[in-house]
């Protein structure tokens, strides 16, 4: 029975990929990569989130040893340890002046601002990135149906923070 539903599983017709992610602009990077590659010149990534060198032993003995403890592989609160976002909190209110926020843990800025977009917009909302943007944040507004509803704001020239006098007239317009 168990290799009648495995071979059934394996036959299975693979659904069509969302229109969302079918309308997502794929990343760049990769793009100038495989052009790069194609010219037949060797290419040294230094992009984050790959990396060609292992952990110190030290952190791999780190982590065999933790990996015996249940509270390592068993989730977490999806927020963050409770002691990561106390210490994160303080050290936002105190060194920031920022108070009266909560924190929330993420595995990086792109997960962050996904949480950030899911959270507060619905498709149809108006939603402005401010130029120079971060392609995976364009992407993030693809992926959750707001690419249509996108405003390209400019940043200033000197600085390149968002042009706040643009943003102020652009929102006083009907």
């Amino acid at each position: 029975m168990a290799h009648a539903m495995a071979s059934q599983a394996c036959t299975a017709k693979v659904p069509a990929i969302s229109k969302r992610m079918a309308a997502t602009d794929h990343p760049p990077i990769s793009k100038i990569l495989t052009h790069i590659a194609a010219s037949g010149r060797d290419v040294l990534t230094l992009a984050q989130g790959i990396s060609h060198w292992g952990p110190p032993p030290a952190c791999l003995e780190a982590a065999r040893q933790a990996s015996s403890e249940p509270e390592t592989y068993a989730y977490g609160p999806d927020e963050g340890l409770p002691e990561l976002r106390r210490l994160l909190k303080e050290k936002v209110e105190t060194q920031n002046g920022l108070e009266g926020y909560d924190v929330v843990v993420t595995p990086g800025a792109n997960q962050a601002f996904m949480n950030v977009v899911l959270a507060t917009l619905d498709p149809g909302d108006g939603v402005v990135l401010f130029k120079p943007y971060y392609f995976n944040h364009h992407m993030a507004l693809q992926m959750t149906g707001l690419g249509p509803s996108i405003v390209y704001g400019p940043c200033t020239p000197e600085h390149l923070h968002p042009d706040l006098d643009w943003l102020e007239a652009a929102l006083a317009r009907p």
